[in-house]
């Protein structure tokens, strides 16, 4: 009998924690919405500039075989530390891929405002690179938190 309520025990618990590690699927988003749903909130400085293809693979070195959509904003005024860029990958193999390039670029962006201006040195430090699902985000922005909440919303199909 003893054995048997033990393995009972064991086997809710085991439940239990499984149900717990469960992870939160991924929707079908929509990328440029939820920059738009950044912007519309006033998130991002005025005059940053759609992100195109021809900046994704300049600026991250993300080729067009890596992705299967893209959106964002950067900010070409070398004083600002700003930048929303989105991107879901082609496949699982990518992500990481992906993720890689954006950190190069993060830390790039950081290195290059270390000592030139504090606040903005401060901005870019506290934003991220975030991967749900395929999609990868580098996000800096002065209002950091709501910026991650609008791309987890979006990505999670929340809006």
């Amino acid at each position: 009998m003893k054995k048997i309520v033990m393995c009972t025990l064991v086997l809710l618990l085991t439940g239990m924690f499984l149900g717990g590690c469960a992870t939160k699927e991924t929707a079908e988003a929509d990328l440029a919405q939820i920059v738009g749903d950044i912007e519309a909130q006033q998130l991002l400085p005025e005059g940053m500039e759609d992100l195109n293809a021809a900046d994704l693979e300049k600026l991250y070195n993300i080729k067009s075989s890596e992705y299967s959509q893209f959106a964002g904003k950067i900010n070409n005024v070398g004083i600002l530390g700003d930048e929303v860029v989105l991107v879901e990958a082609a496949d699982k193999a990518a992500v990481e891929t992906i993720k890689g390039k954006m950190e190069q670029r993060y830390q790039s962006k950081l290195n290059q405002m270390d000592g030139y201006i504090p606040e903005e040195y401060e901005k870019i430090k506290n934003g991220n690179v975030l991967v749900e699902g395929n999609y990868v985000a580098l996000l800096v922005a002065e209002n950091q938190d709501k910026v991650n909440e609008i791309f987890k919303a979006g990505v999670f199909g929340e809006r």
